[in-house]
């Protein structure tokens, strides 16, 4: 009877851990835009398709359209208004079309698991994606990360049948290549998982494999043309949004990356923290112990295909200087499908020792280790009560009525809460930012004498105006400080600046408040928690 259940109960209980703190950075009646930088981007390009009219150019194709395409569907709604309660309600729609699509990848999960080993593996396999506390957090981002993972993990799901003896494999082959194009048209690199469908394909006791690995390849065309038709539509925006998009990801994210190693070495750290030490311990050696026993088991041979995939993707995105934490994701199905499988093998075998293991893995998925439901839980928590920003701007509000306060930077989503547009999108600032700055009250906002064509970050003449504060956050100081006695080639100026800054605010200013501490230092995790700093002037 539980196990007729376990699917539905796998699925809500990982839809209840993600709608909890859903509403987080949402415009407010106070504030105007998203406390998320990607968000506004990604609604206005949206709007700018319209599926049943029969308009599918964004003009935009840093990624694929998909995801823009569905959320435009949902929304239903085509006006792009910051500030107004439909745009909030626009960003809700586009943000649980993501809490579905996280809580999906762990149904997904458990299903591939539960034909193929015991039901506890496939329930603690699906329960490690449900709680992973990088999936968690952005299936509560209107982004196209965990949409996108999803859609791999599908084709995953699809492509490891060839191993049950599937009735119809032609239309099998081609419709899992048909969901893996759709991943690629959602995030370019996605289109990868075809690599696992091939391997499955191979490794199977299908006749006449090269026609399904043919069929399977011509879906994947069909499913990538049908998430992002602008390759035939507007194929010179195309190209040129594609070749930016990788030598972006060659070259670098400003200071983000700089002076850091290799995505290689950078993503252990990521797949720590949104996976899980202890987690992420286990399945890799799972993952490693697998592909030892798949040799002499045929039987075990479904887990091959997507360790194929895992190590060809993880290479991809290991040559790059970018090395976002949200990369990740594919990744960590498939250390879920290992965490299930070797739980399963070890209550097969029974000893002391691998009950030892099982023990582990409930306690890795549990938290301890980090990551898990305790780490999920208390990131939650975070994301559920007022955003430091806010709590911020009414520290400043209220201890700074007649005062001025001092920014080191343009405002933008790390700024406090100080008026309604102080985290306006880029393109709204670039239009009215100079007015919304000067026509703050209580306490006014200054970026410093400079003028304003001529202003950059941490310009130490902010100083000379005397701002009776002067605030700033982690997102604008941490990579300048990390790199303090670090020269990096290219932003040596930069550095000076910040020196300079940081050497007259120690002599003229006092921190007088603190806001966000014991949030992470990643950069696309601490979205939702960044350090404000307040300085009050000597």
């Amino acid at each position: 009877m539980l196990r007729r259940w376990l699917p539905a109960i796998i699925f809500a209980v990982a839809l209840f851990v993600r709608l909890f703190g859903l509403g987080w950075g949402l415009p407010t009646d106070s504030r105007m835009e998203s406390l998320h930088p990607d968000e506004p981007i990604v609604l206005m390009v949206s709007k700018q398709v319209n599926p049943l009219g029969g308009d599918f150019e964004p003009g935009f194709y840093n990624y694929g359209t998909l995801y823009l395409s569905v959320s435009r569907l949902i929304s239903g709604n085509a006006e792009f208004a910051p500030g107004t309660p439909a745009y909030r309600q626009d960003l809700l729609k586009g943000r649980l079309i993501n809490v579905f699509a996280g809580a999906g990848i762990a149904l997904l999960v458990f299903l591939i698991l539960l034909p193929r080993v015991e039901v506890l593996g496939a329930a603690l396999g699906g329960l490690a994606v449900a709680f992973a506390p990088g999936l968690v957090v952005h299936s509560r981002f209107m982004t196209v990360d965990v949409f996108a993972t999803f859609l791999v993990t599908l084709a995953l799901y699809l492509g490891l049948k060839f191993f049950d003896a599937p009735p119809k494999p032609m239309a099998l082959a081609a419709g899992s290549g048909l969901v893996a194009g759709l991943a690629g048209g959602t995030k370019y690199n996605f289109v990868l998982v075809l690599v696992a469908i091939l391997c499955a394909i191979g490794l199977s006791e299908q006749a006449e494999k090269w026609k399904l690995m043919l069929a399977s390849f011509v879906g994947t065309v069909v499913g990538f043309l049908i998430g992002t038709p602008g390759v035939i539509l507007n194929p010179a925006k195309f190209r040129t949004d594609l070749l930016y998009e990788i030598n972006h990801v060659a070259e670098g994210h400003g200071l983000v990356f700089a002076g850091r190693p290799l995505g290689f070495f950078t993503h252990i750290g990521n797949l720590l923290e949104s996976f899980g030490g202890l987690s992420l311990i286990i399945g890799v050696a799972a993952s490693v112990w697998a592909v030892s026993a798949a040799r002499k088991n045929k039987d075990l041979r479904w887990l091959i295909p997507g360790l194929v995939f895992a190590v060809l993707y993880y290479l991809l995105i290991g040559r790059a200087q970018v090395a976002f934490l949200r990369y990740v994701f594919p990744l960590i199905p498939i250390l879920g499908l290992s965490i299930g499988w070797i739980v399963s093998e070890c209550r097969r075998v029974n000893s002391p020792q691998s009950r030892m293991v099982i023990g582990f893995a409930i306690f890795s998925i549990g938290g301890f280790g980090g990551g898990g439901l305790a780490s999920s839980l208390s990131i939650s928590g975070w994301m559920a009560g007022e955003d430091v920003r806010d709590q911020a701007g009414a520290w400043l509000r209220k201890n700074g009525a007649g005062k001025t306060v001092g920014l080191t930077s343009d405002p933008w989503f790390y700024t406090p809460s100080l008026y309604p547009e102080a985290q306006a999108s880029r393109p709204l600032f670039l239009r009215g930012g100079q007015e919304w700055l000067a026509a703050a009250k209580d306490p006014a906002v200054t970026r410093g004498p400079r003028p304003w064509a001529e202003r950059f970050d941490f310009d130490a003449t902010l100083l000379d105006a005397k701002p009776d504060y002067v605030t700033f956050s982690s997102f604008e100081a941490f990579d300048l400080g990390r790199l303090q006695k670090t020269p990096v080639p290219g932003f040596e100026l930069q550095q000076s600046r910040f020196a300079e800054f940081s050497r007259r605010l120690e002599s003229e200013y006092k921190l007088a408040q603190v806001f966000g501490i014991g949030g992470s230092t990643t950069h696309d995790m601490m979205y939702v928690r960044p350090v404000v700093f307040i300085y009050e002037r000597k």
